[in-house]
């Protein structure tokens, strides 16, 4: 199966994503557009991941690979693809070009401060300014625009 041509079914309300990182581990077994059928590349992480961490497949990111998606809620296997909710949306540039962190929920009904602790917890690891996180609208606008038709 090649995880980064899946088709991600955007509605405007939930998307597909693909697990590369269980939450709560420091490890992400990455899928790279050289092997996309395997997840051969582990990466070790210095702090744990605060959520389910992976991508959303059939988009493309300025940085040359699929969005990021982070994915709160329960924990997931690596290579589980799950029906996600956009929720916010990270909005950075790291040295490869604009690099979207997607925030998604597996409970659309989570509340937005449960969501908004887990951006700022992600930011704060990354680095980043809180300022840089955007509202549901611009990660759906992202999703729409980056998706590969």
């Amino acid at each position: 199966m090649n995880y980064l041509t899946l088709p991600n079914e955007f509605n405007g309300v939930t998307v597909r994503a693909v697990v590369e990182a269980t939450k709560g581990t420091q490890v992400r077994r990455e899928v790279t557009n050289n092997a996309p059928q395997f997840f051969p590349v582990t990466k070790i992480h210095h702090i744990p991941f605060f959520a389910n961490y992976g991508f959303i497949p059939s988009t493309l990111d300025g940085d040359g690979d699929c969005l990021d998606c982070y994915i709160i809620g329960d924990t997931l296997p690596v290579k589980s693809v799950a029906i996600v909710y956009p929720r916010l949306c990270i909005d950075y540039i790291d040295h490869d070009g604009q690099d979207y962190k997607i925030i998604s929920t597996l409970d659309p009904y989570l509340s937005d401060e449960e969501v908004m602790m887990v951006a700022e917890a992600i930011c704060r690891a990354m680095g980043l300014q809180i300022t840089a996180i955007q509202d549901k609208e611009f990660a759906m606008q992202v999703i729409e625009v980056c998706s590969v038709k």
